[in-house]
């Protein structure tokens, strides 16, 4: 069986996202396990929720830079290990391609 790809997890709020992809994770076949759990809202309850299942956290404030692409970047970063990597720029997404993946709740909440 392949090893399973590290995956980080962009969060905002509950994490409900989160719970379902750690949920898939108990199958031994799914191709991922979840390591990172990171929000910009600090004490989002999805946070707390990652930390009770031991997957590493990290409230990263968008306040704290001048624009968007520069939060972005310092999530790139987090997440790559890349300088100048973006989360959401056309460079880094082609770059990382076959790692990165977009989940939005689907469902009012």
């Amino acid at each position: 069986m392949p090893a399973r790809k590290r995956t980080a997890v962009l969060i905002s709020g509950r994490g409900s996202n989160l719970q379902a992809l750690v949920d898939a994770c108990r199958d031994p076949s799914f191709p991922a396990e979840i390591v990172l759990a990171i929000s910009n809202v600090e004490g989002a309850e999805g946070l707390a929720r990652a930390a009770a299942r031991g997957i590493a956290t990290k409230f990263i404030s968008h306040k704290d830079f001048a624009s968007r692409e520069e939060f972005d970047a310092a999530n790139g970063l987090r997440i790559f290990g890349q300088e100048n990597c973006s989360t959401y720029t056309p460079p880094c997404c082609r770059r990382f391609r076959e790692s990165a993946y977009t989940a939005r709740r689907s469902t009012p909440a």
